[in-house]
């Protein structure tokens, strides 16, 4: 290597460190989010790589369309909460106090070190004012984070309310519910835990495309479901407490991903944007 190529080598280092200590100083991050804990559940190599191999992530037309229908459904869904204030809109304030406006948004990690500790501050904020309802409520427990799609304050009680874009509950749904409880209830006692999904005879009635609903062609109140799962997210906390434990462990080694063959597990519950790359070898 030239002389130069080591002079930009330990420039680099020196400032992924100064970047990794002003975000451990200044931002409130996590190492495991909501959505990384339900990859783990599904693949601990598939949470390795979305950590480790970000750039090698091929996501399908049909896995990228159910994720646009998931927008628009959520975005219908905080109608059912009007008024509401969304936590997220907060990230040019915090990269100015913060980071002075000089954030250098090539490097990876800060974009998101960013918006993940300005949805905790908003979300801080938003609490001590006793917004009614807060949109994409987030906190951070035990180097964990997670985001909700609306928390009600409700007669004094917080009342989570957590938005899926299908007409059913499937186990994989309840194991997230679960883990959004264990970080928010450690901030805010959550009275209920409520699910919202769709009317399955309402959509069969509108006969519409779901990219396609919108306030004026439905009504929000037939389309969705409001229904409670506060006890089977209870009787999950200690599944999510020893999973916790056991991802963290593997994300710990940034060297090596887990040894996991491919198998059903890749199309199930979701399908792995990382298996053309697990399966070429290529690690």
């Amino acid at each position: 290597m030239s002389d130069f190529g080591n002079i930009f080598k330990k420039t680099a280092s020196i400032a992924s460190n100064q970047w990794r200590k002003i975000i451990s100083t200044h931002l409130k991050t996590a190492t495991l989010s909501k959505s990384s804990f339900v990859m783990g559940c599904q693949c601990t190599k598939l949470m390795w790589l979305h950590k480790y191999k970000y750039a090698e992530r091929k996501v399908s037309v049909e896995t990228q369309s159910k994720f646009d229908r998931g927008h628009i459904i959520g975005d219908l869904a905080q109608h059912l909460f009007p008024d509401g204030i969304d936590a997220s809109d907060n990230i040019n304030n915090v990269r100015t106090k913060y980071l002075q406006a000089k954030t250098p948004l090539t490097v990876p990690e800060i974009p998101y070190a960013i918006k993940q500790h300005s949805w905790i501050e908003r979300t801080e904020k938003l609490l001590k004012e006793k917004i009614r309802f807060i949109y994409e409520a987030a906190f951070k427990t035990n180097d964990v984070f997670a985001a909700l799609d609306i928390l009600a304050y409700e007669d004094g009680n917080y009342i989570a309310y957590e938005v899926k874009s299908t007409d059913h509950i499937s186990d994989i749904y309840l194991t997230d519910a679960a883990l959004q409880y264990y970080v928010i209830n450690e901030h805010v006692p959550l009275k209920d835990f409520f699910l919202v999904y769709l009317n399955k005879e309402y959509v069969e009635e509108l006969n519409t495309p779901l990219k396609d609903l919108t306030l004026k062609n439905c009504d929000i109140h037939k389309l969705f479901v409001k229904e409670s799962f506060l006890p089977q997210v209870l009787e999950r906390q200690d599944f999510v407490k020893e999973n916790i434990s056991s991802f963290k462990k593997v994300l710990a080694n940034s060297r090596k991903s887990p040894n996991v063959a491919p198998g059903n597990h890749c199309q199930n519950p979701y399908e792995c944007p990382f298996a053309e790359y697990c399966q070429s070898g290529d690690m």
